[in-house]
């Protein structure tokens, strides 16, 4: 997160603006990151298939990165937020899902 880390104490009675905090790191900035680890893992180090794990805001770039052709062959999700509908639907491969109470936002 380049130093904008959210605190590891972070409650939702906090200071710490949690909403302001995702405006700063939508798709924009995070795709890229997961397209190159994503070639790197393929091209450089010859891996064939590939798994994401994603917690929380990682859950939405683990159901994006597994719609078809995007480079994700299964994956792993925990705590799940600010995940549409549609990246869920876009999902085509096998999928795990640890939730707790309404996590999709």
């Amino acid at each position: 997160w380049e130093g904008d880390n959210v605190p590891l104490n972070w409650e939702p009675s906090s200071n710490f603006n949690l909403g302001q905090w995702f405006g700063k790191h939508g798709p924009e900035k995070v795709e890229p990151i997961c397209e190159a680890t994503i070639k790197a893992m393929k091209d450089e180090y010859g891996v064939q298939k590939l798994a994401g794990v994603g917690y929380c805001l990682g859950a939405k770039y683990v159901c994006r990165f597994m719609a078809k052709g995007k480079g994700l062959d299964a994956g792993y999700l925990a705590h799940p937020s600010a995940t549409s509908d549609d990246e869920v639907k876009g999902i085509a491969g096998p999928l795990t899902i640890a939730a707790a109470g309404s996590c999709f936002l």
